[in-house]
């Protein structure tokens, strides 16, 4: 390894020119996270990859290939014209993307670079990262093939079905009802939905884990950032700004003033970009009230990334096939059991019979079934992901006394009193934050793939031998 250019490329920073050290609200890292719905962990990996695949092409005699991740990186960095001539005079020759023609002929030839480059990076660095190299998105790791519907198309299908069926179901199983009396058909009943419920919870539990357990290790699920858990878990993109400007209010980067407003502090400084972004909006508002700040923070690009590749997760994990068999046998299951009930009651009224009873436990399981079943829509992404971290926090992986950390652990309990009385006035007069802040897209209509490239792994860099 030429370790002098090596370390040089290291030290390359993609987000800022030499010599600016000014934050950028849509910097290169910003920008390629929002367009491509990664989380913070997973980009930066990207990018290092990035960086050790033009160490290869500045460095092989002969044309080398990206991974399709790597070829998304190399595409958004070609935008960014001057900062790629920099880079390019850095290593010593100007590195040419050859985008494949998808012409038969051609396939040998990317097929022996891209052997090549695996040959190369191995000599070179060692393993290439599953999770960048092999895959061609990042949903890939996940090993969650979508279903043709999701759980919202199959809802939109499925609950006109039970209430049409709510008619024929009456007379079919009115021979068997008629013979059922109360009141041991009624706690019956009650005993089975609680049976019900209680086993399918059970079921759910085990099912969302071993959801998790099949995902591969080296997966970006298993590489999140605190504030994107955080996110994850309460849906709300207030929370994640709110945990930052706690951080900066303890650090007394910023201040609150004694009629509630918010006002920077001499000297304070960000320690990442959700910091200086929130230093940035706060100079820019001057005294400014909390829901102004939140508001405008909500906006910028650096949290709604954590909105977007959160929902982006989410979506695709609510389309893959086995989570929605699981919530599609919740609902068959428990649809099933109201319909008896209804049944049930529809009889008492043709048959001029006492109905209070069974109308009111029929009455009260929609809402049941209703709750159990959105929170089985929530489980996996509030309970599952954060258990696992929350494990591996108890086992002292991460650091303890990372404010990141414990602000997932403990939620708003480790907020300073000033913050608390902040959120709270937020809340009550201007409502939170909506869980999508300025997301591009929901996480039940949106997100994707991301990570996509219109040259795959078709694409080859010039070396000194192609030039």
């Amino acid at each position: 390894m030429q370790q002098e250019l090596w370390s040089a490329i290291l030290q390359f920073d993609l987000d800022s020119p030499p010599g600016d050290d000014s934050f950028s609200e849509y910097s290169f890292s910003i920008r390629l996270a929002h367009e491509n719905q990664w989380p913070k962990n997973f980009t930066r990996q990207a990018i290092l990859e990035y960086k050790k695949f033009m160490y290869l092409a500045a460095t092989a005699s002969q044309m080398v290939s990206p991974s399709p991740i790597v070829d998304v990186v190399w595409h958004q960095h070609l935008l960014f014209t001057q900062s790629y001539n920099d880079f390019c005079s850095l290593l010593g020759r100007q590195i040419a993307h050859v985008p494949s023609t998808h012409n038969h002929a051609e396939a040998n030839t990317f097929k022996i670079a891209k052997e090549r480059t695996t040959k190369l990076y191995q000599q070179v660095f060692g393993d290439q990262p599953k999770a960048i190299w092999e895959y061609t998105t990042i949903t890939d790791s996940l090993r969650l093939p979508t279903a043709k519907f999701s759980v919202y198309q199959f809802l939109n299908i499925g609950i006109p079905v039970v209430l049409f069926l709510t008619i024929p179901m009456t007379y079919l199983l009115a021979p068997v009802l008629i013979h059922l009396n109360n009141p041991g058909f009624l706690e019956g009943l009650v005993g089975i939905t609680l049976t019900a419920f209680l086993t399918l919870a059970i079921v759910n539990r085990v099912a969302l884990q071993n959801i998790l357990n099949g995902i591969e290790r080296d997966a970006y699920v298993f590489d999140l950032e605190p504030l994107e858990l955080v996110f994850l878990k309460t849906r709300k993109i207030s929370r994640v700004v709110s945990g930052v400007v706690n951080e900066l209010l303890h650090r007394e980067a910023i201040r609150v003033n004694p009629d509630h407003t918010l006002e920077l502090d001499l000297g304070g400084r960000g320690n990442d970009n959700e910091e200086q972004q929130v230093l940035q909006v706060i100079g820019n508002l001057k005294r400014s009230w909390y829901p102004a700040v939140m508001k405008e923070l909500s906006a910028k690009p650096v949290f709604a990334n954590t909105a977007n590749s959160m929902d982006a997760l989410i979506f695709h994990v609510k389309k893959s096939h086995r989570y929605g068999n699981l919530f599609k046998w919740n609902f068959v299951i428990l649809t099933a059991i109201w319909l008896i009930a209804t049944s049930r009651l529809f009889n008492g009224m043709l048959n001029d019979r006492p109905v209070t009873k069974i109308a009111a436990v029929a009455f009260l399981m929609v809402p049941a079934i209703g709750f159990f079943l959105w929170w089985l829509l929530r489980q996996f992404f509030a309970q599952t992901i954060p258990a696992h971290y929350s494990k591996l926090y108890r086992m002292g992986s991460f650091a303890h006394n990372d404010w990141q950390w414990q602000y997932l652990m403990l939620g708003t309990a480790v907020l300073m009193p000033r913050m608390v009385g902040l959120v709270e006035r937020t809340d009550r007069y201007s409502g939170s934050t909506s869980s999508c802040g300025t997301s591009c897209g929901s996480s039940d209509g949106g997100g994707g793939d991301g990570g996509g490239s219109s040259c795959g792994s078709s694409c080859g860099g010039c070396g000194g031998g192609g030039d």
